[in-house]
């Protein structure tokens, strides 16, 4: 398992793997009540699934401190590049028959604009 840098002091390390879940089930309460409450209409099953694959990428690049990815404009802009070139492999691993199934949840330029705040907020 992959640990997460912790933004706090943790009473326990906490994993990419749980962190993934936490932010699906949080993404997906966020878009139903988008639903629910404010008339939005966006497909909440599938924010979830985006939510659980957020982060895949970190397979192959470990979890970097946000404050670290956001230092400046070059960092940021950088990391971005190094994380569609890990999604981009972790896509190439799929095989084709299931690449159209897989690609759209793994690499994040897929994802609307919606769908990026909604996973991003959680």
């Amino acid at each position: 398992l992959i640990n997460r840098w912790p933004l706090m002091r943790n009473v326990r390390p906490e994993n990419v793997s749980e962190h993934s879940l936490q932010v699906a089930m949080v993404a997906h309460a966020l878009a139903a009540i988008k639903n629910r409450k404010f008339g939005g209409q966006v497909n909440a099953e599938r924010i979830a699934l985006l939510a659980m694959y957020h982060d895949a990428s970190a397979v192959l690049t470990g979890d970097l401190p946000t404050p670290l990815k956001y230092f400046n404009s070059q960092i940021a802009q950088e990391y971005k590049a190094i994380e569609k070139i890990a999604q981009q492999k972790l896509v190439d691993m799929v095989p084709d028959e299931l690449r159209d199934i897989f690609e759209p949840l793994i690499d994040e330029h897929h994802y609307s604009e919606e769908e990026q705040s909604i996973v991003k907020q959680a």
